[in-house]
């Protein structure tokens, strides 16, 4: 996976919230909690983590142990790692610790197999690819409906409506403008004016994920690789 470094003179959205004081601190855990259970749940169930623990159970471990570390923001960005690939690593790390409490209770030594950090490729990659799909589509979901009442709240709300026939429903610009009333030519724009601001959305929502300018178009295009059946 490609490596993101971070801007050397300004921090991310989701950094500057986490230095906002314990306010904003509480709202980035929140964020990253409602952002990505989904995703590390995922990824739990499809990599070798799942022969070690419920995944239920150990997401919320990672979350109660990891996320309320102060510095937990911090270490990140001092990691120089995509966030979504922090939060997979350290999903390891809390399950080899609590693999190591368990087996201390029980009185016994844990081998040095490796097996947590050695998972076959394929299960990796399968992994990997469940994480993606559920943050691609949690981001989109995110920003669709962002997107959506912002144009209601500016009186554009027909724009909305024409964008989804067309991208979704899958009409022709005749079929549309026989039902709106509306010029081939304005369906255009609204289309158009609605793509734009959906993919500026779904930009600024990676932004926040740390990744810079000149990645963005690549990390655009995994989530649409992913997203592929």
């Amino acid at each position: 996976m490609q490596r993101d470094h971070f801007p050397s003179t300004h921090a991310t959205s989701m950094m500057a919230t986490a230095s906002d004081g314990p306010a904003g601190m509480s709202r980035a855990r929140a964020f990253v909690m409602e952002r990505y259970r989904a995703p590390l749940l995922a990824y739990a169930r499809g990599s070798s983590l799942r022969t070690l623990e419920d995944a239920e159970e150990l997401v919320h471990a990672y979350f109660a142990t990891r996320l309320a570390r102060e510095d937990y923001f911090d270490r990140w960005r001092e990691s120089g790692l995509p966030f979504r690939r922090w939060l997979m690593n350290g999903l390891h790390f809390c399950a080899r610790e609590r693999r190591k409490i368990r087996m201390r209770t029980a009185g016994r030594h844990e081998a040095q197999t490796g097996a947590l950090s050695e998972a076959s490729t394929t299960g990796w990659n399968e992994a990997e690819r469940a994480f993606e799909r559920e943050l691609a589509n949690r981001v989109i979901d995110d920003c669709t409906r962002s997107v959506q009442q912002s144009l209601a709240a500016r009186g554009l709300a027909r724009h909305w409506q024409v964008f989804w026939r067309r991208s979704v429903d899958g009409l022709t610009y005749a079929a549309i403008a026989a039902e709106t009333g509306m010029s081939i030519r304005e369906l255009n724009a609204a289309v158009r004016g609605v793509t734009a601001e959906l993919r500026g959305a779904i930009r600024a929502e990676l932004v926040r994920e740390g990744v810079e300018d000149e990645s963005l178009e690549a990390e655009l295009a995994r989530m649409e690789e992913a997203l592929r059946p």
